[in-house]
């Protein structure tokens, strides 16, 4: 009976340990390597202009529900709050600017460009290929209709990438219902035009030239989606000639135009258009895109434009575009192929040791100030247990304050095992001139 008392509070233990599936702490070096990619990030989308907001946590169940696709919405962690309203954890971080920017800033002039890196939440079942608090970093531009805007968003999303120190990377550009609505200009039925359309989410080409063989299918059509799908970059776009219909001239004008921009940004080199991309979400009205790391299979995030989202909290009707990048995926990203970018320059770590509490916290701002990360020890701890401990802790230098009333110290180099005895002066001088 002991032993199986025993076991259920061993259990119980290793329970408590836990955090919830697809959570997790993170540990120092994690700790760092996201700030390195959260300051580039804050610092690289800030030199263009645009200015961070922060919403909260908790959003109205029913805010996000009717603009978000079902398969968002039925992963949103929802609850009952004491005021008895259903209430969600923000699963996206679009939803949330658009209702601020309807109502707290209606007086502000358009375009605005507002930026966020929030966490996020939804539930996942596989959570090893995603957590269920995961880390969002995007930008919206808001009230400005222009392909410019479009343009400017994809060169953020590209410079943004290169910053960071990614390579290879791809953006793949696609656009809502173009291909449903291409189709709607055919005499094919309804079932051969779902059967059409996911053939070409399937780039299946022979499937697709069998199927419009036959004659039901206009050949400009045809020959349209056929090169549509052989697109192997974004330039290649520029060989498909005008048709002489309507939705297929304004489609193609749009995207030369697209290319004209992105070519000015020098950002071309990674993009393509993908008539096969589905962002899954109800509100994006017009051009979308996705960014992945074809080598790893990482889909590192996505975004597009929302032209009726911001009026449905009430505002005038303004357009917008902006991305979402996953900054979970980024430093996984980075982890495997730049892991030197996630690596910081670190400040000098130094121990302080000291019996007398005083000298040792004068001494400790004295190295602050300089820049060093500085703990401070007044146990009376025996020499070997502070080397075991300062290696332990990657610490670079122990500083004995033994003579300190005589002006001198003991400097302590971990790695090397080398002490030196200086004045506190000589100390001050070599932190200067580092």
């Amino acid at each position: 009976m002991e032993q199986l008392k025993e076991k259920i509070e061993q259990w119980n233990m290793f329970l408590r340990n836990l955090t919830p599936n697809g959570t997790k702490d993170f540990l120092p070096e994690e700790v760092q390597q996201f700030a390195v990619v959260k300051s580039t990030l804050h610092k690289t989308i800030q030199n263009w202009g645009y200015q961070e907001v922060h919403t909260p946590i908790i959003e109205f169940v029913e805010n996000m529900a009717m603009n978000l696709g079902p398969e968002i919405v039925k992963k949103m962690f929802k609850f009952q709050d004491f005021n008895g309203e259903i209430v969600a954890m923000r699963p996206e971080m679009t939803i949330p600017i658009a209702r601020v920017v309807a109502s707290k800033m209606q007086d502000v002039v358009p375009p605005l460009r507002l930026y966020y890196i929030s966490n996020v939440f939804r539930y996942s079942p596989d959570y090893d290929e995603r957590d269920r608090e995961f880390w969002q970093a995007g930008v919206e531009l808001i009230g400005y209709p222009s392909i410019e805007a479009d343009g400017e968003i994809l060169a953020l999303l590209s410079f943004t990438l290169r910053m960071i120190g990614l390579k290879d990377y791809r953006i793949k550009i696609g656009k809502v219902n173009l291909i449903e609505e291409i189709l709607d200009l055919t005499n094919l039925s309804k079932f051969q035009k779902t059967v059409l359309q996911s053939i070409v989410s399937n780039r299946d080409k022979k499937a697709f030239e069998k199927m419009t063989k036959r004659g039901k299918i206009q050949s400009e059509i045809r020959d349209f989606l056929l090169k549509l799908l052989s697109l192997e970059n974004f330039e290649d776009i520029l060989k498909i000639g005008l048709r002489n219909i309507p939705l297929i001239d304004d489609f193609l004008t749009e995207m030369y135009t697209l290319y004209d921009i992105l070519s000015d940004y020098n950002c071309l080199d990674n993009v393509v258009f993908d008539p096969t991309i589905n962002r899954k979400i109800d509100y994006y009205t017009g051009i979308i895109f996705e960014v992945s790391l074809p080598s790893s299979k990482l889909t590192l995030g996505g975004g597009g434009r929302f032209d009726n989202l911001v009026e449905k909290f009430g505002s005038n009707k303004l357009s917008g575009i902006g991305f979402a990048l996953e900054v979970d995926k980024l430093v996984e990203a980075l982890r495997m192929q730049n892991r030197d970018f996630l690596t910081r320059r670190k400040r000098m770590r130094i121990l302080v040791s000291s019996k007398k509490r005083n000298a040792g916290i004068k001494m400790a701002k004295v190295l602050r100030k300089f820049g060093c990360e500085v703990a401070l020890d007044v146990n009376d701890i025996d020499l070997d247990s502070l080397d075991i401990y300062a290696k332990k802790q990657d610490y670079e230098f122990v500083v004995f304050l033994d003579r300190y009333n005589q002006g001198k110290i003991t400097v302590y180099e971990v790695q090397s095992d080398a002490s030196e005895t200086i004045s506190i002066a000589a100390i001050e001088k070599l932190l200067i001139k580092d």
